[in-house]
């Protein structure tokens, strides 16, 4: 295996998810993983939230207790984005009063809707629409998190990633503006994105992507963190190898992991 760690992993203290830690990171060895980093979800007044939000001291307690099998694990958490400005705050303190070494951001929800579900699509959505509203949501969500609150920006293809069409794909031609818009504001920050292998699931052909991350490149985006977003085990590590080279052939030359919110940087 070429990338060594999957930046992108749940847990049974996910909302969404039922594979206890422990049964992740054994998967991730058994892949030939050195690292992970697990980034289980925290919701900030989500609607009709399904399950428990992350718990910090079961979380604690749970990394405490774990064996770590030789390999080095990092506290993460994925930090899911309001839709609403006034709900910031608490996000906010509840970010910066807890130790991490690693946030990924990321966006749900659109006008309180989480493009999850099929009937979000409910309408004649077309994918450009789709794609359009869920950029244009993330940069505005983007403008409202302090940049002390994130270090890299998750699956910015969210907005296909579950449309009706199983062909759905985001391209840079659907959304430039966006796309450029939230490139612009988190590159000069020191910020990145992630490439997530979700997306790969159901492709048999070539993986998406290749133009915005070209574009990514271009506007001085030096690095990736690069994830599998595993629910459950058969998706850990999951085409971690090919995200890689999908980054190299955009001219991106490196990933990165991170310690105490500093990221480590990895030739591709």
């Amino acid at each position: 295996m070429f990338i060594h760690c999957d930046y992108h992993l749940h847990t049974h203290l996910s909302n969404d998810c039922e594979t206890p830690m422990a049964l992740q990171l054994k998967t991730a060895k058994e892949h030939g993983l050195t690292e992970v980093c697990f980034t289980d979800h925290l919701e900030t007044d989500f609607p009709n939230l399904v399950g428990e939000n992350l718990n910090f001291e079961t979380y604690d307690k749970t990394l405490a207790a774990l064996d770590r099998l030789g390999m080095t694990v990092r506290k993460g958490v994925e930090n899911g984005l309001p839709c609403h400005k006034e709900s910031y705050p608490k996000m906010v303190e509840e970010l910066r009063n807890h130790h991490f070494d690693f946030i990924l951001t990321s966006a749900h929800l659109v006008d309180d809707r989480d493009p999850y579900f099929p009937e979000y699509y409910e309408g004649g959505m077309t994918l450009h629409e789709a794609l359009n509203k869920y950029t244009s949501a993330l940069y505005q969500y983007l403008q409202w998190i302090p940049y002390d609150c994130y270090d890299a920006v998750g699956h910015i293809d969210y907005g296909a990633k579950f449309y009706p069409d199983p062909e759905a794909r985001m391209h840079y031609a659907d959304c430039p503006d966006q796309i450029d818009a939230i490139f612009r504001h988190i590159i000069p920050e020191g910020k990145c994105i992630e490439i997530n292998t979700s997306t790969y699931r159901t492709i048999t052909g070539p993986i998406p992507g290749l133009d915005w991350l070209k574009r990514y490149k271009e506007l001085g985006g030096e690095f990736v963190t690069i994830g599998s977003d595993a629910h459950l085990t058969k998706h850990v590590a999951f085409r971690l190898d090919e995200a890689a080279e999908l980054a190299r052939a955009a001219g991106i030359r490196y990933y990165a992991t991170f310690e105490d919110r500093k990221p480590i940087l990895h030739k591709l």
